[in-house]
């Protein structure tokens, strides 16, 4: 699943919102229905771009706490935000999905508008053996 959506904080002024927080509860939430749906993590991935900072959440395994990284610290926190979200795992397309929707759709504190999303299931590789380059080497 690659996602982008415009995030804003309802009724909230500039400098006074925790992304970080936010992001973090949000991912969580994701880890945890992931989990439940028996769906292994391969990557992933989300990121909030509010203003000048930048806070960066990712989880590279099932059952690891996602970590979070920040970065622009200092310059105020503004209250319109770009998200992204990308996700890689086990499991169908549609219902990753509808887990990422179900999310997002549960939580109250940040009104998030997807603008561009993509879920798709990627074919099995098929790669190319070159044995007989090794046996004239």
């Amino acid at each position: 699943v690659n996602a982008e959506a415009k995030c804003r904080v309802p009724g909230g002024e500039d400098g006074d919102f925790d992304w970080g927080g936010w992001l973090v509860e949000t991912g969580r939430q994701v880890a945890s229905s992931l989990e439940k749906d028996g769906s292994e993590v391969g990557h992933f991935k989300m990121s909030v771009v509010a203003g000048d900072r930048r806070w960066r959440l990712h989880q590279v395994m099932s059952g690891e706490d996602p970590t979070l990284h920040e970065e622009g610290m200092g310059s105020p926190i503004e209250t319109d935000a770009r998200l992204l979200v990308n996700l890689r795992a086990e499991g169908e397309a549609k219902q990753l999905e509808a887990i990422i929707d179900r999310v997002f759709a549960s939580q109250t504190a940040v009104a998030v508008e997807f603008l561009e999303r993509a879920a798709f299931q990627p074919g099995k590789p098929h790669p190319t053996h070159r044995v007989a380059a090794l046996a004239n080497a």
